[in-house]
């Protein structure tokens, strides 16, 4: 009783110091205390708890309702003396422990949670940093190719060029010097026997040439002679038939004829002889001497011979006839 006189002196005494039927944030602040209104989750539990408390204090100071006689306070000297109401109070002790660790408990889950997200987000952040990372160094990588791009091209050029050279000395260069000689040697008896092919044909085509000629002179010759032969005659029937000037025409045109035959035969020895001798040396150079001696032994010998006679006995049978 004296406590509880004490307690409600308190509180009467606390509620006439308020000033004003409003509720101060002085007097929130001593009696709930300045965190109340500040965390909501540690204004709920303290509702709770006091709730509880007032509503056993209450059922306790009324003693029951069939009993006949009121009972003690709660926090009385006689309320002690009975054993169950000891252990209904460590019962509600202990609920009101559970209460405040099941509270913590869940205080700690949802930092736990907050703790996480907090580690969700930042592993998000961090994956935001790594795929803009990634993005800067894909660009980088591809401005580095774009710029190397040509260096690259070179580079590969190169190496083609290396491999090429490589190619044309380790097997296009081995080749070429295994078949080289091979082929050299087979490419200079080719020319050496074409060579001398060629140098046999010649010289057959010189023999027969010089022979071709020789026969060539010597039927142009026998031919010239005949055809001279002939047309003199001929001329000299028509001189002595139509002008009956026998000797003054036979002499006239023997003398002429004769410096104009002397004349254009050896202009044209001279000059034949002067085209063979640069054109076809060889043959000039090995029968000239032999050729030439005896041509002109055997023309001057019988040819010139056998027709002073010839001309002169023709001359002196139609001088005679003339006459």
């Amino acid at each position: 009783m004296v406590a509880a006189d004490v307690c409600m002196s308190h509180h009467t005494h606390v509620l006439q110091r308020v000033p004003s039927p409003t509720i101060d944030d002085d007097v929130v602040d001593l009696v709930l205390g300045p965190s109340v209104w500040l965390c909501p989750c540690s204004f709920v539990p303290f509702v709770v708890c006091s709730l509880v408390v007032v509503s056993v204090a209450s059922i306790f100071s009324r003693g029951g309702v069939a009993s006949p006689t009121p009972n003690p306070p709660l926090f009385s000297a006689r309320a002690w003396d009975r054993p169950w109401r000891s252990l209904l109070l460590l019962l509600l002790l202990l609920l009101l422990l559970l209460l405040l660790l099941l509270l913590l408990l869940l205080l700690l889950l949802l930092l736990l949670l907050l703790l996480l997200l907090l580690l969700l987000l930042l592993l998000l952040l961090l994956l935001l940093l790594l795929l803009q990372l990634l993005l800067l160094l894909l660009l980088l990588l591809l401005l580095t190719m774009l710029l190397l791009l040509p260096l690259l091209v070179l580079l590969a050029l190169l190496l083609l060029l290396l491999l090429i050279e490589y190619y044309y000395y380790y097997y296009y260069n081995f080749i070429y010097n295994y078949y080289f000689y091979y082929y050299y040697y087979y490419y200079y008896y080719y020319y050496y026997y074409y060579y001398y092919y060629y140098f046999y044909y010649y010289y057959y085509y010189y023999y027969y040439y010089y022979y071709y000629c020789y026969y060539y002179y010597y039927y142009y010759y026998y031919y010239y002679y005949y055809y001279n032969y002939y047309y003199f005659f001929y001329y000299n029937y028509f001189c002595y038939y139509y002008l009956h000037c026998c000797c003054c025409c036979y002499y006239y045109y023997y003398y002429y004829y004769y410096y104009y035959y002397y004349y254009f035969y050896y202009y044209y020895y001279y000059y034949y002889y002067y085209y063979y001798y640069y054109y076809y040396y060889f043959c000039y150079y090995y029968y000239y001497y032999f050729y030439y001696y005896y041509y002109l032994y055997y023309y001057y010998y019988n040819y010139y011979f056998y027709y002073f006679y010839y001309y002169y006995y023709y001359f002196y049978y139609y001088f005679y006839y003339c006459y």
